[in-house]
């Protein structure tokens, strides 16, 4: 595993990392290296979403079209309909 060295974290960040090391009975360098990993596994998440939108963009192109996009009805009158039945 990598080492890393992080200067001028300011002071209210460190406060803030400290405490939920506290809270979590765990160590600050426990607590930034899973924020690192939060981070990082978050924006590959991104990544890949955003490789998944032109596709998504076409999907919902193609069910636009087939769809004459009326307005809809007001669905309390069916369902007093149907209940008369």
């Amino acid at each position: 595993m990598g080492q890393l060295t992080i200067r001028s974290v300011p002071d209210d960040v460190v406060h803030a990392l400290r405490a939920k090391a506290g809270r979590r009975r765990t160590s600050r360098n426990a607590v930034v290296r899973q924020a690192l990993v939060d981070h990082v596994e978050r924006q590959r998440r991104l990544i890949d979403l955003q490789a998944w939108l032109p596709q998504l963009h076409a999907v919902r192109h193609d069910i636009l079209a087939g769809h004459t996009m009326e307005p809809t009805t007001d669905s309390t009158s069916l369902i007093r309909e149907d209940r008369s039945r």
